[in-house]
């Protein structure tokens, strides 16, 4: 019986524990924009305190794109990366308080793995967007 238990405890972490893992995200941006994220200096997400930060797009070795919202860097690298442009908005656009809570609800876990996929909407005109799949990575970048 206690084997039993055991095992059924076991299905049931690693189930519930990739509920995320197939989810692919879509997050919209307008480069110099002003977006309202809610921050954390923890990585359990105690402590909020709700910012305004000004989204940023910047390329990086010559190639690479590093799109920058409210302190998280999405990485689009065109040798392993997909860009196509859509005309119509997917339906499951998310804030980036989103991922944000995520990653605090298993922080643990790293930040590329928490969705299948995510790819970040560049507007270009009102029904015109530039779809990139990014990677969702920890890093800094200087902004001088």
């Amino acid at each position: 019986m206690y084997r039993i238990i055991l095992t059924l405890s076991f299905c049931l972490f690693f189930n519930c524990s990739g509920n995320a893992q197939g989810e692919t995200v879509y997050l919209l941006f307008e480069d110099n924009k002003p977006v309202k994220c809610h921050i954390s200096a923890y990585r359990d997400g105690r402590d909020k305190k709700e910012v305004i930060k000004t989204a940023k797009k910047n390329i990086f070795y010559k190639k690479n794109i590093i799109f920058e919202i409210c302190h998280q860097f999405f990485v689009f690298n065109p040798d392993i990366n997909t860009k196509k442009t859509i005309d119509t908005k997917p339906r499951n656009i998310v804030h980036i308080d989103y991922l944000i809570n995520k990653l605090e609800e298993d922080y643990l876990n790293s930040k590329e793995k928490l969705f299948k996929k995510i790819y970040v909407l560049e507007k270009k005109s009102d029904n015109e967007y530039i779809e990139y799949e990014v990677l969702w990575k920890d890093m800094y970048i200087n902004d001088n």
